[in-house]
């Protein structure tokens, strides 16, 4: 089953979770695409059938996600947030989280590693972390980091499709990464 071929795949990307299929079918359209930025990573996540995937706490990595397409709902310490193209979840590792895909959601999903903010915080503000960080649980379109933010990973998206692109160069890529982390802290 294509489906739960997708979990396997989609599991070892991010962490192992929950899963359950509502309206299965059996010709889903699954994809995942994924980008690296050693601590970050950009991914495109489809199912094409309703699923609730529920990975309880994140616990080593905050996730972005944002509906490029369709809608979903995330449920973060069990608050919900309907989410279209107009928003983003912030799920931080020390809150519970679950989703609730559509048939047609497609989403990018970011993952930022916790050791990647905890450094980035410390070494940006010469602050010394001593209690976990959570941020506001929705970006939304009302405020301008939701477009700074989208425009940015449709920036990386489109430098990915580049043969030179420059995001491959050593410098870059941590550049980009301390710029997603900035539009994250400052959102």
């Amino acid at each position: 089953n294509i489906v739960e071929e997708a979990y396997e795949v989609i599991a070892d990307a991010f962490t192992d979770h929950k899963f359950k299929v509502s309206n299965q079918k059996s010709t889903a359209d699954t994809r995942l695409h994924r980008l690296d930025l050693d601590g970050v990573s950009v991914n495109y996540v489809k199912y094409g059938v309703d699923v609730e995937i529920d990975p309880s706490f994140l616990e080593n990595f905050y996730l972005i996600h944002m509906p490029i397409h369709g809608v979903s709902d995330v449920w973060q310490d069990g608050q919900r947030l309907s989410l279209n193209t107009s928003a983003a979840a912030v799920c931080s590792p020390s809150r519970r989280s679950r989703f609730y895909w559509y048939e047609d959601s497609g989403v990018l999903a970011v993952t930022i590693s916790k050791a990647s903010i905890y450094d980035y915080i410390q070494d940006a503000y010469e602050i010394s972390l001593k209690s976990s960080i959570q941020f506001l649980p929705e970006m939304s379109a009302r405020g301008g980091a939701f477009w700074s933010w989208r425009n940015l990973i449709q920036y990386i998206l489109a430098e990915a499709d580049q043969e030179r692109s420059l995001i491959t160069q050593p410098n870059s890529g941590a550049e980009l990464k301390r710029l997603l982390m900035s539009c994250l802290i400052n959102h």
